[in-house]
């Protein structure tokens, strides 16, 4: 029978969230293409990041909820805000004209 070094050990008992996030980053990765413009990647990383540990904390909260349905809450939540924000700057420059 084969023996685990320890480090392997120790590896698997405290890494466990660090695999998790990068397996769960996986799908939604930025990386796929390359990039010319690298920091825009880099900054996809951190919100995905971002994105994924607001998920950890909602899924303490409501344990039935998976990763997709949270990011399509997100995403519904910022489509609505843009909608009325732009209903917003269209109503309060609807009666004003701009002259030169």
């Amino acid at each position: 029978m084969f023996m685990k070094p320890a480090v392997v050990i120790d590896y698997n008992l405290t890494m466990g969230g660090v695999v998790r996030a990068d397996q769960a980053l996986v799908c939604y990765s930025t990386f796929r293409e390359p990039q010319k413009r690298y920091f825009i990647a880099i900054l996809g990383h951190f919100l995905y990041m971002d994105i994924w540990k607001a998920f950890l904390s909602q899924k303490k909260q409501i344990p039935s909820m998976d990763n997709y349905d949270f990011r399509m809450s997100l995403l519904e939540r910022d489509v609505l805000f843009c909608e009325i924000s732009l209903s917003f700057r269209i109503s309060t420059h609807q009666g004003t004209e701009t002259t030169r």
